[in-house]
């Protein structure tokens, strides 16, 4: 029973073996080096922490084959960005290796390597063209998002002012139709990321190293087309005079993941996403309200003054009777 025992704990503990040899087989490709695709097929390899000095690399199918005996290649400058790194490179002649496993070496100008049997897999690259798209995700479709609304109402005596953010799309083209989608922060892990990966990307610059950039950027891509929203699981809103208003029930400093998409004739011809952070200022205002009250002005009225005159008039000529009537009966 104990011999039974002894070997199932054998082949568990074997198996468990296997299963961590892959997973660590799996983890060790490309690792610290991240792959660009050209247009022409050719592959330019970044490789961790070693972008600005001059290597030399070679590649075999044999991870176990002396690396003295390779024959290693000079690295060439990246012309294609503003860093200008050094970086290894696939070729027409080299690409039918990668066929099967292929590893890597690299070594530095005194000898020194820092690349050492890493597995390269090309299927993990970022086309050059999709890493030209990441890049402009957030200015494909052209918005000013530093406009503001402003309303005002009366409310219980009282003027209430808000102003809010929107977004403003500043260059349309009539013959095309722009729809939105706004969705609140937080929200799910992907969304979450999505957002993080977008303000991350924001803060980019010239020191920003081309490996940091493809890492990102990569990701930022999967993300994009895995949560861009289809017609057919969204409600899209139509955009309206080229303005996005934000909700009216936004709060001061809340985030939003914002989804445009131009569309002609039904058919998506661009799509772009902006990170927002909404604004909002409310102010009151006390209405207060004044009545003047005027006394009638008499004088003012020709009617009155005409009667008055008269009644003045008559008066006279009623007293100047009396006076005559009471002469004549003195005589």
């Amino acid at each position: 029973m104990r011999n039974l025992i002894s070997k199932l704990m054998i082949i568990t503990i074997i198996f468990l073996l296997g299963i961590l040899a892959v997973q660590v087989s799996v983890y060790a490709s490309n690792e610290n080096i991240e792959i660009i695709q050209k247009s022409n097929n050719d592959y330019l390899i970044y490789i961790k922490d070693n972008l600005t000095t001059d290597f030399e690399f070679a590649f075999s199918n044999d991870k176990n084959i002396d690396k003295e005996s390779l024959s290693y290649k000079v690295a060439e400058t990246d012309s294609t960005n503003s860093n200008a790194n050094k970086v290894a490179y696939v070729n027409s002649v080299t690409i039918g290796m990668f066929e099967q496993p292929t590893y890597m070496w690299a070594k530095d100008s005194d000898g020194n390597y820092f690349v050492e049997g890493v597995e390269i897999d090309l299927s993990k690259s970022i086309n050059e063209n999709d890493l030209e798209f990441a890049t402009n995700i957030g200015n494909i479709i052209e918005v000013d998002t530093t406009k503001t609304q402003t309303t005002t109402e009366e409310v219980d005596g009282k003027k209430i002012t808000t102003t809010v953010g929107k977004v403003v799309l500043t260059n349309t083209t009539n013959t095309n139709s722009y729809s939105y989608l706004l969705i609140k922060l937080p929200n799910s892990d992907a969304y979450n990321e999505l957002a993080n990966l977008g303000i991350r990307i924001s803060k980019f610059n010239s020191e920003t190293d081309m490996y940091t950039k493809i890492i990102v950027y990569k990701s930022f891509l999967e993300l994009f087309n895995e949560l861009f929203p289809v017609s057919e699981d969204s409600n899209w809103n139509l955009v309206e005079n080229n303005e996005i208003l934000q909700p009216s029930n936004t709060e001061d400093g809340e985030q939003y993941v914002l989804w445009i998409k131009e569309t002609s004739n039904g058919n998506i011809v661009n799509q772009d996403l902006q990170i927002l952070t909404s604004s909002k200022e409310y102010s009151e205002e006390k209405i207060v309200e004044t009545i003047i009250t005027k006394s009638p002005i008499t004088y003012d009225n020709n009617t009155l003054l005409f009667a008055l005159i008269a009644l003045v008039i008559a008066t006279i000529l009623v007293f100047i009777k009396i006076k005559s009537i009471e002469k004549k009966e003195e005589k």
